[in-house]
């Protein structure tokens, strides 16, 4: 056959010519389509040829010059020119096997004046093309298994000529032996490698033991034992007594790092299989003697967890993830400056996602606990600086989540993390106390983390445990509670017991604002916000063990007992809950029984922490409740049965105003679901209570005798107020440096006394005048000492005053801005109800007295939001609008408008007046009055 000419004929194929260039992108993808193209544009070729048993003009072409570019270094020239090679072998048979041969030798070989990139890249583009051609399968026919004795022995010197070539040229002998029959191997193959392999361990390579291993495990060649038993001295060469001969061997194919030599993808797998011995493998090879060598090494130790994770069970986790090897990710992640931190890193990056293949979750439990416990550390995410136990976390199903469960209980009953002590093992009290309140933590993360899917199990486990510890004693250790699991066997410290109060609080809220867990018929959730699957509310649940825990009074107490008042208002309160759930089981729809009841848990659950506060509350909730079964009972009989007095409604919302004066999220989450329920009955005046929360100002005592100045000029005066105040940090400094210094240097001087200098001689010397001074007697020094000390105490509180203003001022926006939250709800459930109306200009008003203070600035935000993109968004509009008070409505927005001290509350006002002009257009029925 004759080869054409480097350069293309005229009536070449251009397609062929323009895919040459995309063969060598570092894209897969690129490469592949650029490799479908020309093997495309070679089948036309082919087929007009007149003799398919010869090759086309362009066949001849791409053939040479996908030999030829095997040696160019460009990008992924090699991986995607010999693919292409391949491909087109194995496609075209007219190809002569022994005319590739030939156009290796000659395009090549080195020469003796090539220089060592050239050799480099001419030896490389030898082995490729010889891959190509075992991939092609063409050397596995009968007729060319001399070419494949020749490709194996070509393959075999290459390896044992330049190192770089030792791991590239065995792998393809170890894929020729794969597929070849026993025979051909005896008679083509073994001959070429077997006086290497003769040798033995003595002179045994990670290559050489490749392939012995592949020979063992694929072929199964009669000779095989006899040869194996003397030569490896083992009929398997991964026995376990082979072990320490395997190491060295193992540990010298560091050789190829980065990059993780072949050979261990071949063993592990194998060796994996045998899961008694693995332990002993991991131990023996890795832990042993990887980890304790040189860093390239450790690299190596680090990166085979990577691979062997897939593939783990629980039991075997225990066998990885301990000893040397732990102490190495340790060491390594925990500081930047260690030369394996990087590593370190990247495999824990990894390990999340390798561990998304695992269907066994109690492997992801297993390796959570060994990264928590002693040979990790129980705060390993923060030593670490990664996520790496919280993402795992969160792929726990609920049997794995109940079962981490029981390890964070077990830490907080011995204050360590290792599952094998059920004793206290520190006498450190600070390290106990430390240890057990990460436990307590990890459990409100769990009931935190919305991707683990969440199961009335474990979470009223965790209440249950938290609520126990927080405010009860268990007289004897030794009894395991049902409410509990088991008792703590160290005694709880105050500093603890209040953690526990606090994470007991937090607990509450996530699970009050968790959506509802209750499925109605079809699968769809129903109920309102804090309900578990049953359809009970979370806290209803708690309520019960509370009261079980209260009857065991002979083996369990409270940790502060209950006052004689807080008690006849536990009991009032389960009677009204009783009474509560007696009523519902009558009616299909309850929402204000549900509200009612959850407002009576939630301050009930409070008694046991703060009795004085929670007491009250009660009362007006029972006055509260007693009131709304009047007004449904005047409903019905259509008669006044207590006409004095507010409405329930009216003092229902007034308590949940004072539950979002706390700074608790429970709190706040109780308020809105209670007030999402019973928004359909709030009325004017309780609307009003919330707008009034929203507009209330602190006013400083100060003399004004403005107090008959209309509302505009009232409205101007607090907001210079306001202004005072937000910016405290600067005028307020600036006035204490410039008056507050003069004052503070007046009381100074006053203290001093006589001994005080005059500000006319402050700056010079004093005439005459040291006899004075040494006149002076102790008893004198004393007074002005104490003097001076009660100036600086007065400066001093005066600071603290103004940090506390400061700390309020803070605490009213907070309060306002979730007083805000409550009218969105009201805008969401009730857009049709004419009180709607009736929140345009406490808005505006909001909004306008707000421009350009700092302090409020959040505030005058969240009211501008729900201005611009709830209220005057809503498209629903009620009935019968009373046109005289939308006319003094209009009337008011157009003053805020002329009056308006900024563009922005022009475009608001102009906003507000388009809002209430189609309310009454698209008013059913328009009141004239």
């Amino acid at each position: 056959i004759i080869f054409i000419p480097d350069v293309a004929c005229a009536n070449m194929s251009q397609t062929i010519v323009a895919n040459f260039w995309p063969l060598a992108s570092l894209q897969q993808d690129e490469r592949l389509s650029s490799a479908k193209r020309i093997l495309s544009e070679l089948e036309k070729s082919q087929t007009l040829n007149q003799d398919d048993s010869e090759m086309s003009e362009d066949l001849q072409y791409v053939v040479k010059r996908l030999v030829s570019g095997l040696a160019s270094s460009r990008k992924a020239a090699r991986q995607g020119y010999a693919m292409t090679l391949a491909e087109v072998l194995e496609k075209f048979e007219c190809i002569h096997v022994d005319n590739v041969l030939q156009l290796i030798n000659e395009h090549l070989q080195v020469t003796g004046s090539a220089k060592a990139q050239e050799e480099r890249d001419a030896l490389y583009g030898q082995v490729f093309a010889l891959l190509a051609l075992c991939r092609s399968g063409r050397l596995f026919a009968k007729e060319l298994l001399p070419a494949l004795k020749r490709v194996v022995s070509c393959l075999w010197e290459l390896g044992k000529r330049k190192t770089y070539l030792k791991q590239i040229s065995a792998k393809g002998i170890v894929d020729v032996i794969g597929q070849v029959s026993t025979d051909v191997f005896s008679q083509w193959v073994i001959p070429v490698i077997q006086s290497d392999l003769e040798q033995g361990w003595s002179y045994c390579t990670p290559e050489r033991l490749s392939i012995a291993v592949a020979i063992q495990q694929t072929l199964g060649i009669d000779f095989e034992t006899e040869f194996f038993k003397k030569q490896w001295k083992h009929t398997d060469i991964l026995h376990p007594k082979n072990y320490g001969r395997l190491a060295p061997v193992l540990m010298a194919s560091s050789f190829t790092h980065p990059q993780v030599h072949y050979i261990w993808d071949q063993i592990l797998p194998l060796v994996m299989s045998r899961p008694i011995t693995f332990g002993q493998f991991w131990k023996t090879i890795v832990d042993d003697c990887l980890m304790t060598s040189s860093h390239e090494r450790k690299y190596l130790g680090l990166q085979l967890m990577v691979k062997v994770v897939p593939s783990l069970t629980a039991g075997q986790v225990v066998e990885v993830f301990c000893g040397n090897w732990m102490r190495c990710l340790m060491n390594s992640v925990t500081s930047p400056d260690k030369y394996l931190h990087a590593a370190a890193k990247h495999v824990l990056d990894r390990l999340p996602q390798t561990l998304s293949q695992v269907t066994d979750k109690s492997v992801h439990l297993a390796i959570i606990l060994q990264l928590l416990g002693p040979n990790g550390n129980r705060r390993f995410d923060h030593v670490s600086k990664t996520k790496t136990v919280a993402t795992i976390v969160s792929m726990l199903d609920c049997p794995a989540t109940v079962n981490f469960l029981r390890f964070l209980k077990s830490t907080f009953n011995t204050g360590n993390t290792d599952p094998s002590q059920d004793t206290p093992t520190s006498s450190d009290a600070t390290q106990d106390t430390a240890t057990r309140q990460w436990a307590v933590d990890e459990m409100l993360h769990l009931v935190r983390n919305i991707r683990l899917s969440r199961d009335d199990s474990w979470l009223l486990d965790i209440g249950k445990f938290i609520f126990f510890h927080a405010y009860f004693n268990a007289k004897d250790t030794s009894v395991a509670l049902q409410e509990t699991t088991f008792t703590p066997s160290l005694p709880l410290s105050s500093e603890l017991r209040q953690i526990c109060q606090q994470r007991f609080t937090s607990v509450l809220a996530e699970m009050s604002h968790m959506p509802s867990l209750h499925k109605d018929t079809e699968g769809r959730p129903c109920g309102l916000q804090g309900t578990a699957s049953d359809g009970e509310f979370w806290l209803y649940h708690l309520m019960e063990c509370a009261q079980t825990l209260l009857k065991q009074d002979d083996s369990i107490t409270l940790h502060q007992p209950l006052s004689p008042e807080a008690y006849a208002a536990l009991e009032a309160s389960n009677r009204t809950i009783q009474l509560i759930r007696e009523k519902a089981s009558h009616q299909a729809d309850n929402v204000e029984g549900k509200a009612f009841e959850l407002l009576f848990l939630h301050t009930t659950l409070q008694l046991f922490g703060d009795q004085d506060q929670s007491v009250d509350i009660l009362l007006d909730l029972q006055t509260c409740y007693e009131k709304l079964g009047k007004s449904k009972l005047k409903g019905r009989k259509r008669k006044s049965v207590d006409s004095t007095g507010p409405e329930w409604v009216e003092v229902l919302t007034d308590i949940l105003l004072s539950f979002l004066a706390r700074p608790s999220q429970l709190a706040r989450n109780v308020a809105d679901t209670v007030f999402r329920a019973v928004v359909e009955h709030v009325t004017k005046p309780a609307l009003d209570l919330i707008l009034q929360a929203i507009a209330a100002k602190k006013t400083r005592s100060r003399d004004d005798d403005d107090e008959d100045e209309d509302e505009e000029e009232v409205d101007e005066t607090s907001e210079e107020e306001e202004e005072a105040a937000s910016t405290d940090e600067e005028s307020d400094t600036q006035s204490e440096i410039d008056e507050g210094s003069e004052e503070f240097r007046k009381r100074v001087k006053a203290a001093l006394g006589d001994c005080a200098a005059d500000d006319e001689t402050s700056g010079s010397e004093p005439e005459g005048d040291d006899e004075d001074d040494v006149s002076m007697d102790d008893d004198a020094m004393e007074a002005i000492d104490e003097a001076l000390a009660a100036v600086f105490r007065e400066r001093r509180l005066a600071k603290k005053d103004k940090k506390q203003k400061q700390e309020e001022k803070k605490a009213d926006t907070h309060f306002k801005l979730r007083a805000l939250d409550l009218l969105d709800i009201f805008i969401r459930k009730q857009p049709t109800n004419l009180l709607i109306l009736d929140l345009v200009l406490p808005l505006l008003s909001l909004i306008r007295r707000g421009q350009g203070h700092k302090d409020v600035a959040p505030l005058v935000e969240r009211a501008e939001s729900l201005f611009r993109n709830k209220l005057c968004k809503i498209k629903e509009y009620p009935k019968d609008v009373n046109a005289e008070s939308v006319h003094g409505l209009l009337e008011q927005l157009l003053r805020v408008a002329q009056t308006a001290p900024s563009v922005g509350v022009v475009t608001l006002a102009t906003q507000g007046c388009m809002f209430v002009v189609s309310h009454v257009m698209g008013s059913v029925n328009l009141v004239l009055c």
